[in-house]
């Protein structure tokens, strides 16, 4: 027999019904509360605006954001929104769907990887682990591309490892570079983590002969075939586009230059993004003193100690290893790039909550030999008893957060929160220092699933702060679709197409806009090359439609604080702008005569 049949992935046991359950919990996990609060802007206004704009126009190669050309990702996502807003209607929930699904793809995807590791009760531990992990809630709660990055990511892996141990079927390659394409055509170069990581494994392993093995020569020109197909037709139709994505959205942003530096809002510290990548990842960081260890020994050939791994154990010693390299690479990759965000390192939680249900099923339990889980249990008991605390303390200390105060019912969700957060770490370390590993392991995941779902209680009850939604759905009846809507814009264009979103659509089908200030240099909009930017207007031009007899509204910034509307960063308003008609947040909406006597009710035809 060759060494390659020799060391073929073990093959993965068929979902059962506690598989069957443990991954429909997840999935309605992923989906609690996915649209009973408006897009939060500006980022979920961004993709959502453009995905039903996409649908509204007809045109799927180009994507528009406030009815202009919006040129700095792939279009993938936008599809997808797109796609669901076509099957479900335009709303919150449809539009946040696609992000969801890819959240719980990837749930599954890790139950399959860690079945074929360590066993099915490992399988659904992994799944169960991932879909509570902080992170993972959050953003798949909110509209964004990263859960789409990170399930291509997590899928092109788990492919390369089935590749690497029957690399003479030729079908695994091709799921790989068929998966690592979609990943080009989601983010472009931030689907570079595969390629870092298989690198990697070729390296760590000296397996130089998988270079030929991988069929290079067709691979790399059927992953690149999706995004170069779509750049050609783009590129035909925004002549410029391609220089525009390669100096300004790859090198400039590289360089932290890029214009305008609309991220800055999400962008951390090189410090900052290592805690956040540990909150993300929560509650498993606190295990990652037991897991690295875990990791570095089970990646190693014949030594990962598991009954299961005796039959193949250089197989399951190269999922580890991979496993481990996708929990690194999305850290390690943006240390030293100053255009860090927050949310770069999520796909980086996947791959630390199966290694840390690999190693869960090493402690020793009921019936079973193994780790002590003292250690790990008397640190659980510790943070348990820290969080059930900041029950009694945490809403008194950022009740004076602008924010909060902005949203005062979100308060109340903080005691519920660390009551059910600190009660599943103390369970958890009780099971565990009684040597009961797995129902330890039960109550955390069952517990932190609950928890999860009062957050998203806090987030329909934060929602006034970040969505346009009661605004827009108080005042715009009553302006009538004649009213024009103009917006001092704020450090992302999602912000001011968020009320587009809500605006609906004219009589004849198409998506209504909102104007928007392009000459505050404090508040730059972007540029695409000589494209024209259909919403873009000035204080002049404001001063001039606010003596009009049309209806005007005028709405600030949603990102300006109370305590930031100081002399130099007050906002720009009309001329005779009176006193606000409204406060959403930390917006304020003035209107000329005109509105605020359709506001006031007033029949305008009766003079």
């Amino acid at each position: 027999m060759s060494a390659i049949s020799d060391r073929t992935a073990p093959v993965a046991p068929p979902a059962r019904g506690a598989d069957v359950f443990v991954l429909a919990a997840c999935l309605a996990v992923m989906l609690w509360k996915l649209g009973a609060y408006g897009l939060y802007e500006p980022h979920e206004g961004h993709f959502a605006g453009v995905g039903r704009e996409m649908l509204l126009s007809g045109d799927w190669i180009t994507p528009h954001l406030n009815g202009s050309p919006y040129l700095n990702k792939p279009p993938l996502m936008y599809w997808f929104v797109a796609l669901s807003n076509g099957l479900f209607g335009v709303n919150e929930w449809a539009s946040r769907l696609p992000g969801a699904l890819f959240g719980w793809a990837t749930v599954v995807t890790v139950w399959a990887w860690c079945s074929r590791l360590w066993g099915r009760a490992a399988g659904r531990s992994a799944a169960a682990m991932l879909a509570v992990a902080a992170g993972w809630f959050i953003f798949t709660h909110q509209l964004m591309i990263d859960a789409l990055l990170t399930f291509l990511t997590v899928a092109s892996l788990y492919a390369m490892w089935l590749a690497v141990r029957e690399p003479l079927r030729g079908r695994r390659w091709l799921v790989f570079y068929l998966v690592c394409g979609l990943g080009l055509l989601a983010k472009g170069p931030g689907a570079v983590f595969p390629l870092l990581a298989g690198v990697s494994f070729v390296v760590a392993r000296r397996r130089w002969d998988l270079l030929k093995q991988a069929r290079l020569w067709w691979g790399i020109p059927l992953a690149l075939a999706p995004v170069l197909a779509w750049g050609v037709l783009i590129e035909l139709r925004n002549p410029g586009f391609a220089r525009h994505v390669f100096e300004n959205e790859f090198l400039n942003r590289l360089q932290d230059k890029r214009w305008p530096p609309d991220y800055k809002v999400s962008q951390v510290s090189w410090y900052a993004y290592l805690g956040v990548t540990a909150i993300w990842c929560a509650p498993w960081t606190v295990l990652l003193t037991w897991v690295a260890p875990f990791a570095w020994r089970a990646s190693k050939e014949n030594a990962s100690g598991f009954k299961e791994e005796k039959k193949d154990p250089g197989a399951r010693a190269d999922g580890v290893l991979i496993l481990a390299l996708g929990a690194l690479w999305p850290v390690l990759l943006f240390l030293p790039i100053g255009s860090r965000l927050v949310y770069y390192c999520l796909p980086a939680v996947p791959f630390v909550a199966a290694l840390a249900a690999g190693w869960w099923f090493t402690l020793r339990t009921e019936g079973r030999d193994g780790a002590s889980p003292k250690g790990p249990g008397m640190v659980l008991l510790a943070l348990g008893a820290a969080v059930f605390s900041a029950g009694f303390w945490a809403p008194g200390l950022v009740a004076a957060v602008p924010e909060i105060q902005n949203a005062p019912a979100t308060i109340g969700y903080i005691p519920w929160m660390a009551s059910l957060l600190g009660a599943a770490m103390l369970i958890s370390a009780f099971f565990l220092l009684q040597g009961r590993a797995r129902a330890g392991l039960a109550w955390l995941c069952l517990l932190m699933g609950l928890a999860n779902m009062m957050a998203a209680e806090g987030l329909v009850a934060f929602q006034s702060i970040r969505t346009s939604k009661q605004m827009v759905e108080e005042l715009d009846p009553k302006l009538g679709p004649d009213a024009i809507w103009i917006s001092e814009g704020s450090y992302e264009l999602g912000a001011s197409a968020g009320i587009a979103y809500y605006l609906g659509t004219t009589a004849d089908g198409k998506a209504r806009t909102v104007d928007v200030m392009t000459d505050d240099e404090r508040r730059p909009q972007p540029q695409f090359g000589k494209l024209p930017r259909t919403y873009e207007t000035t204080l002049a031009e404001l001063n001039a439609r606010w003596r009009n007899d049309r209806p005007v509204v005028f709405v600030t910034d949603l990102m300006r604080k109370p305590d930031q509307w100081d002399k130099d960063n007050a906002p720009r308003l009309p001329e005779n702008a009176g006193e606000p008609v409204g406060a959403y947040g930390f917006r304020k909406v003035y209107a000329n005569e005109v509105a605020r006597k359709l506001l006031a009710g007033q029949d305008l035809k009766a003079k």
